[in-house]
């Protein structure tokens, strides 16, 4: 992975002092004005580092539907920058053990920041759900590094508050070393740098992740080993050296004060020895602290006047426009934007359901249940299908996640099991959600393709696997087969397809519907390979192609993420 220059408004932090290491905390707080109109973070958690002089990237990967919203806040000189949804964003994927396999997806958000100093500056980070929505999300730092100028090592501080003790997902940070001669070390602290050791005397610390007597906690039998991170710049994998470092919350005291609900951990190296470029990772969750008896504070504006703050123009603002109200008069329940209902599977096996639907529309549907398999298929109004998902979701929970929506209309959703044997009676929920409404434009024609297109006949449709906006597959390359998918996509909307093989040299190739070559993926790598930033030139079916470029023979498994820029 590296850090994006570009395609981000960079918010130059220029403060008069910054503290020097130990890092000293600012007021805590969970929620956060941005300036100028900017979002609201409400019932967000809060994280504390300082940085050298340089330049550093921000992003917060929304988990299992999460839509997270990110401030990078300089208290020194009252200065921030607030993002919600980005583009570059959306390609972040990866696996790690505590989040398992993480999708590509719209809702991710970013900032670029960067300190112009000689010194070290303070910066204070913000992350909260749209609308004060709560879940897990991962945060990934980049551009941090160890030097020989950073004593003890590189600080951050967590706001261990009523909002993550509220969720119950522990709080996991990962250290990734991104040179090949690092081997990080991360450590629970004290105010004076101290390690924290336990009752018994064990230090809350991680060296090597797996190892029992080199880490505390669910990081002593978690290697990282086979773990990695991602976007469409590159993949960043993770080594028996790489640290991880978990502690439970959700036994703390939500009653504490929050200055004094923050944990302080320290980035280091083994021996405090090794020099290099790391990538920060921190796995947790946003909870209702209502349901502990804890009230939400309301958000103090930022009295900050200057221009260059708050200037993202990204237009994929969620601001929902749709004034359908879904009467329609179909066969089956109807459901509304914004509500989840309870059901029962019914004794035929099959329930339907239907809503109105406006071109443009982005619409998540989530069929959640602990009794059975869930499977969901989304009809267009011409009864056609148009998505349909099983395991997208947590666990075997069905997920078809940002479909945009071809056509005005009525639609049909259709929940059943992926058992067919299962009982009727069984109880599940289903939602149904809109992003926003809107047609993009953008009419780039389609590059030329390289001669080196995989061969693809006219029957290849007959086995292609459907695949929708924001959604990533695992599949399996068999020897002289290719893997083939099939999305429907509108005019102008900009695609990101990204491969990733275990096995084989990986390829993929974008194709229209009449099997005409589009785009051809760039490799980063023998294992990736990424169609980026690709305008549809018209609306109808479009298919995603995956191989070996130089092997027909080749075999192995593989993730595919399609994202809409």
């Amino acid at each position: 992975m590296s850090i994006r220059r570009t395609s981000l408004f960079i918010l130059i932090l220029v403060v008069l002092f910054s503290a020097a290491i130990p890092f000293t905390s600012v007021a805590a707080q969970s929620s956060f004005q941005c300036p100028e109109n900017g979002p609201v973070i409400i019932n967000g958690i809060e994280f504390n580092t300082s940085v050298p002089p340089g330049t550093f990237m921000a992003t917060v990967v929304g988990l299992k539907g999460f839509d997270p919203v990110l401030a990078v806040y300089a208290p020194d000189s009252n200065e921030a920058l607030c993002n919600d949804d980005d583009t570059y964003a959306a390609s972040y994927f990866g696996n790690l053990p505590t989040t398992g396999q993480i999708q590509a997806n719209n809702f991710n958000s970013a900032v670029v920041f960067e300190n112009t100093t000689t010194d070290y500056m303070d910066i204070t980070l913000y992350v909260g759900g749209l609308g004060g929505s709560t879940g897990e999300f991962l945060l990934v730092l980049e551009g941090m590094a160890l030097s020989s100028d950073d004593g003890a090592g590189d600080p951050i501080n967590v706001l261990a508050g009523p909002t993550m003790i509220a969720s119950g997902v522990p709080l996991s940070v990962y250290l990734i070393g991104a040179s090949s001669d690092l081997d990080p070390k991360i450590l629970l602290v004290d105010s004076d740098n101290n390690p924290i050791s336990t009752s018994s005397g064990t230090e809350v610390s991680c060296d090597d992740a797996g190892s029992s007597s080199l880490c505390y906690g669910a990081g002593s039998s978690t290697p990282l080993t086979g773990s990695f991170l991602g976007n469409q710049d590159g993949q960043l994998s993770a080594d028996n050296l790489d640290s991880l470092l978990t502690i439970e919350v959700a036994g703390l005291d939500p009653t504490v004060d929050l200055e004094f609900s923050y944990f302080n951990y320290l980035i280091s190296s083994y021996g405090q020895t090794g020099v290099g470029d790391y990538v920060l990772a921190i796995h947790a969750g946003i909870g209702d602290p209502t349901t502990l008896g804890i009230a939400i504070p309301t958000p103090q504006p930022n009295t900050n006047t200057n221009t260059n703050t708050n200037t993202n123009t990204n237009t994929n603002t969620n601001t929902n426009t749709n004034t359908n109200t879904n009467t329609n008069t179909a066969s089956g329940s109807v459901l509304s934007y914004g509500a989840t209902n309870q059901a029962s599977l019914s004794s035929q096996g099959t329930d339907r359901y239907s809503f109105q639907g406006a071109v443009g529309d982005v619409v998540t549907i989530a069929v959640n249940s602990s009794s059975f398999d869930p499977r969901v298929t989304l009809l267009g109004p011409d009864g056609a299908e148009v998505a349909r998902d099983d395991d997208s979701g947590d666990g075997l929970n069905a997920l078809i996640q940002n479909f945009r929506l071809p056509q005005n209309g009525a639609y049909a959703v259709i929940v059943d099991a992926f058992n067919p044997a299962t009982a009727a009676g069984q109880p599940y929920s289903i939602s149904l959600s809109n992003r926003g409404t809107g047609t993009n434009t953008n009419t780039t024609q389609p590059t030329q393709a390289p001669a080196t297109t995989p061969e693809v006949n006219q029957n290849s449709n007959t086995d292609a696997i459907s695949i929708v906006y924001g959604e990533t597959k695992i599949g399996q390359l068999a020897s002289g087969s290719l893997g083939v998918y099939s999305f429907e996509g509108l005019q102008g909307d900009v695609v990101n397809v990204v491969v990733t093989a275990n096995g084989f040299n990986a390829g993929v190739v974008l194709l229209d519907s009449q099997f005409n070559s589009l785009s051809i993926g760039q490799s980063s790598g023998q294992a990736l390979s990424m169609v980026t930033a690709f305008a549809l030139p018209a609306a109808g079916t479009y298919y995603i192609v995956i191989g070996d470029p130089n092997n027909d023979a080749a075999s192995g498994s593989y993730t595919v993420s399609l994202v809409r820029s």
